[in-house]
């Protein structure tokens, strides 16, 4: 009877030292993976992010230009209309004195 409980003993204790070994071991290769995954997610987000950002980057570029050419063309116009006031200015006071 003694023996059939040591022999209960030894198998658990063998078994558990078994397992406890297992565990040990692939702790490692466990939190190596769950490093890997949780690195991955939070690459695959970054590049989202960066994608987004260059893609309203170029949103923002293309609609300042749009702006930077209506600005030259009320400036162009403006000018225009300053230099025709000033020419006939200068022709109005050049018949004053003719």
């Amino acid at each position: 009877m003694i023996d059939f409980f040591l022999s209960i003993f030894y198998s658990t204790a063998a078994t558990s030292v078994l397992v406890g070994l297992l565990v040990f071991l692939f702790r490692n290769v466990l939190i190596a993976r769950l490093n890997a995954s949780v690195a991955h997610e939070f690459n695959q987000k970054l590049e989202g992010l960066r994608s987004e950002l260059r893609k309203s980057e170029a949103e923002y570029n293309s609609e300042l230009r749009k702006k930077e050419l209506q600005i030259e063309a009320i400036r162009s116009a403006a000018l225009s209309g300053a230099l025709q006031r000033n020419s006939s200015q200068k022709m109005g006071t050049e018949e004053l004195f003719v």
